[in-house]
């Protein structure tokens, strides 16, 4: 997705298991392909972001350190329904 505020693509992956450093170099392939085939000069830095349903918080931090393109790791909580003012919002 392009993000109009902040001038980027965004490039978000969603996995539906645990955080594993590998799928990091999976997120840098797709950031890297976006740069290549989309980016234009007056675009920021491609941002990455991997959801993940769990991440231990020293295994997600250590992966990401030294890191030069911006990524980042997060966990996501998946929901059965939809919170009750949202419902009637959308309705």
């Amino acid at each position: 997705m392009y993000h109009t505020k902040i001038h980027a693509y965004v490039v978000i992956e969603v996995k539906i298991g645990e955080f594993n450093p590998s799928d990091l170099g999976q997120l840098i392939f797709y950031v890297n392909a976006i740069d290549e085939l989309e980016k234009t000069e007056v675009d920021n830095d491609t941002v990455g972001l991997l959801l993940c349903k769990y991440a231990d918080s020293f295994v997600a931090k250590t992966s990401l350190k030294k890191n030069n393109i911006p990524l980042g790791i997060s966990k996501y909580k998946f929901i059965e329904e939809l919170p009750e003012y949202l419902e009637r919002r959308l309705k």
